[in-house]
């Protein structure tokens, strides 16, 4: 099996890798993509603070190749206006994914996706 993190490319600085799994982002790192979702190959969901702290736990992961990173806060006034009883949510979610391919790209606000490790060749 030939995974996205091995493949070999030549990317020189803030130039774009049309090669690698790198969504399109300008390298070198972050190689984020800003407002992209990754919907499909989910093999985990944890809580993290940043997309910074997401790409590191697809690091940890050996199965992970990909990640999207949700950032969200649920809305307290919204919910206290409508009577309802809620406390406040973090909604900041680090969606780990099998790999790119098969996925559905979607452009959404508040999305943040990127690649196992950022790739940077001198």
């Amino acid at each position: 099996i030939v995974l996205a993190s091995t493949l070999a490319c030549s990317v020189l600085g803030g130039s774009v890798c049309s090669d690698c799994v790198s969504f399109g982002a300008v390298w070198p790192p972050p190689c984020f993509d800003t407002g992209l979702a990754l919907i499909g190959n989910n093999i985990k969901t944890v809580a993290t603070e940043s997309a910074q702290e997401c790409q590191e736990s697809c690091q940890a992961l050996l199965e992970c190749e990909v990640w999207s990173w949700k950032n969200e806060q649920e809305n307290q006034d919204e919910n206290q206006k409508e009577g309802n009883l809620v406390v406040l949510a973090d909604k900041k979610k680090c969606f780990l994914k099998s790999g790119l391919k098969g996925t559905k790209r979607t452009s959404m606000e508040g999305w943040i996706s990127g690649p196992k490790k950022c790739r940077v060749f001198g």
